[in-house]
């Protein structure tokens, strides 16, 4: 099911590797042009760094565009 993180934080802690479906909304950025608004992404937590790191790409996810993630129940 999808949780919002305003209802309910997304668990980090001891977490390094594990994957997250994380549910992107983006925002506007001075100087870039969103090309699309919303996207779903599989996520790394790396926990040297503190971020969520797409598992294809290894790019960083900024935390601001993160809106929702799944839990499994």
């Amino acid at each position: 099911m999808w949780i919002s993180i305003v209802d309910e934080p997304i668990p980090e802690y001891f977490k390094n590797g594990r994957p997250y479906l994380l549910g992107l909304c983006f925002h506007e950025r001075y100087g870039y042009k969103i090309e699309k608004q919303t996207d779903i992404a599989i996520a790394v937590w790396d926990s040297s760094c503190g971020c969520f790191r797409d598992s294809t790409t290894r790019m960083k996810i900024d935390s601001i565009d993160i809106s929702e993630w799944w839990k499994d129940i």
